[in-house]
């Protein structure tokens, strides 16, 4: 069998239930991990011969396992990619309209690095910026694009703690809210500031995609606003700290 299926058996108590498979073999999608909505139906499919007819058909890309997964899985499911893994989520409701997940989830994709209505979002406005000029400030007290991006990583990271009800203590850096640029500075250290900002970021759409409707809907530690609303604030931040690093970019180009 070229690959192994997990929860097979709670698959098949309902389409609400997920299963897992992961390729042995290929290259471009080795250990790749594809989770699902499933019936029945489809927990059989993948037991035999299609798996193996994808990878005749070359289909070890992502465009090509996208292709040959869309057929398979329910009209109300969609396949979103990131990366090597491929998950199919609720698209729409009942009513044919898309899910309140997935809308978040691409607003918080256009707002950092996908194609966007409004301009350049975050990731882009980071585009061929130097450590020395992502470390610049226009003076005592004002903040550098090094500090925007370990700012918006760290606001990501607490909307995902909260979402997810998580306890303080795994945000890698020292501190809360704006963080130094540490002295001494290299482009290797800049270079891994916006990784983090982009693992951040990852790890936020995944918590986003993985609510259900009544958990957007939910209110975390008493809060009076829900879920919903703190993931399009979450959204918005990017678009306003992209908006002060574009400031500070033409700044940088005025000082001569």
């Amino acid at each position: 069998m070229p690959h192994e299926i997990a929860n097979a058996q709670a698959a098949l108590s309902g389409a609400d239930k997920f299963i897992c498979f992961r390729p042995r073999h290929g290259r471009k999608i080795e250990n790749m991990q594809v989770t699902f909505r499933a019936t029945p139906n489809t927990v059989r499919t993948f037991h035999g011969l299609p798996i193996r007819r994808a990878r005749r058909a070359n289909a070890n890309t992502i465009q090509g396992i996208e292709r040959y997964l869309r057929p398979l899985i329910h009209d109300a499911d969609v396949i979103l990619i990131r990366g090597d893994v491929v998950n199919a989520v609720r698209k729409s409701d009942d009513s044919g309209s898309p899910s309140m997940s997935i809308v978040l989830v691409s607003l918080l994709d256009e707002a950092f690095q996908k194609k966007s209505w409004h301009g350049t979002n975050l990731r882009g406005s980071l585009r061929s910026i130097s450590a020395k000029d992502a470390a610049w400030s226009l003076g005592r007290g004002r903040k550098s694009i090094w500090e925007h991006v370990l700012h918006a990583a760290y606001w990501k990271y607490v909307v995902r703690r909260r979402l997810l009800g998580e306890k303080r203590g795994s945000f890698p850096l020292a501190g809360s809210n704006w963080f130094p640029v540490p002295p001494g500075a290299t482009q290797k250290d800049w270079q891994a500031a916006i990784k983090l900002l982009e693992k951040e970021h990852r790890l936020l759409r995944d918590a986003v995609a993985s609510l259900s409707e009544k958990g957007l809907r939910a209110k975390p530690g008493g809060s009076k606003l829900d879920n919903a609303f703190m993931i399009r604030g979450i959204a918005l931040h990017d678009i306003y700290h992209t908006g002060q690093i574009q400031f500070i970019k033409k700044m940088l180009k005025s000082r001569g």
